[in-house]
């Protein structure tokens, strides 16, 4: 066996690195640094498998072809945002609604995603009553667009500093009852409700602040979603008016929805906020004649039918979601008896199937709030 002993390495004409072809094998005791950058520094297009450390998200990732793109390496991330003591893990929040006696609040809550305990007080929403609100986040910024009564208001939240809102800029058009995705650059505002159903979407930058603009539109005027995203992909399922249809776009573009496959059921008033990883996107509980216990899943790198996950222990519609890689957090809605604000969270592992289990209690009892996380499968 062979052994070079060298500082650096590169081609003839310095431009970069040479190849090692065959079984090459490092036995530094030191380290090996792999090439890294930001989310915005992503190569678009990469051998399969090319590894790289991403600066915004501190994880490593790999590039796993041109439909799916980087991928996070799979675990639980470890940052310094949770509560408790350590203070570790993927942060939630969980913002506006309706409480028990059917009013508009602005309250957010926060949890740590890895760690099933009560949900803390984070800040306030800018307004005292809204409700159905449509989310979107990137690492570090967490985003609620419109809600009731009707608005175009965008405020976001710092994940890592408990506070109110601090105004981001306005949707396109006025609504409530929307839902929201993206990939941690771009943020996507889809579907609502203006006194009819709309099929609007909307994109922002989430690493600025400023104005939606136009995207493109669903296949059918649709409220209440449900929602699900990669780091290329956002699905939307519930098309027109509550079918079991589910759309799709490419984030980084623009253009119209495209048809991806059906949900279990057909269904609305699902659970606003993406609960995914990277492959995986689950369209959880909603509302058809009444409330569902129902959870579906797909594989968002392949266009098909949606198939069964398991169901929720505790049956509510109008619920907000989050994710981390590994485990997702269903938190409020209204439940059946009575039919009122619920101040329950369940949880599921992502990567297997079955029936929720209880995670803990929101600070105050409500449903059309919206969730979202620091550590989903966009990011």
């Amino acid at each position: 066996m062979s052994e070079v002993r060298a500082n650096n390495l590169t081609n003839a004409n310095q431009t970069g690195g040479p190849t090692l072809s065959g079984i090459t094998t490092f036995s530094s005791t030191n380290f090996l640094v792999p090439p890294r950058g930001s989310i915005k520094e992503r190569p678009q297009s990469s051998p399969i498998g090319a590894l790289r450390f991403n600066t915004d998200t501190l994880s490593l990732e790999y590039y796993r072809g041109d439909t799916i793109g980087w991928q996070q390496i799979e675990a639980e991330p470890v940052e310094p945002l949770g509560s408790g003591s350590p203070s570790l893990g993927t942060r939630a929040l969980y913002g506006g609604g309706v409480n028990t006696s059917n009013a508009k609040v602005n309250i957010v809550d926060y949890i740590t995603i890895s760690t099933m305990a009560n949900s803390e007080d984070f800040g306030d929403m800018p307004d005292t009553n809204t409700s159905t609100p449509g989310t979107c986040s990137s690492t570090t910024r967490g985003l609620f667009g419109g809600g009731y009564p009707y608005t175009n208001r965008i405020c976001f939240f710092n994940f890592p500093t408990k506070g109110d809102s601090t105004d981001f800029g306005n949707l396109s058009q006025s609504r409530s009852n929307l839902n929201g995705l993206g990939d941690g650059i771009r943020g996507i505002f889809v579907g609502g409700y203006t006194g009819s159903n709309q099929t609007t979407i909307d994109y922002i930058d989430l690493t600025q602040t400023g104005d939606a603009k136009d995207f493109g539109d669903l296949n059918g005027a649709t409220n209440s979603g449900l929602i699900a995203n990669s780091s290329t992909r956002g699905l939307i399922g519930g098309i027109s008016n509550g079918t079991n249809a589910i759309d799709f776009i490419t984030i980084r573009t623009t253009g119209n929805a495209t048809d991806f496959g059906d949900m279990t059921v057909g269904r609305s008033g699902g659970a606003v906020g993406p609960l995914c990883n990277a492959t995986r996107g689950i369209f959880v509980s909603g509302y058809s004649g009444g409330d569902l216990n129902v959870l579906d899943f797909v594989t968002m790198a392949t266009k098909g039918n949606a198939l069964d996950f398991g169901d929720l222990y505790f049956t509510v519609s109008q619920t907000g979601a989050a994710s981390s890689p590994t485990r997702g957090v269903i938190m409020g809605g209204i439940g059946q008896s009575p039919r009122t604000g619920q101040n329950v969270s369940q949880k599921i592992e992502i990567l297997s199937t079955g029936n929720t289990v209880d995670f803990g209690d929101i600070t105050t009892a409500r449903s059309a709030g919206g969730g979202i996380s620091n550590g989903h499968g966009g990011l």
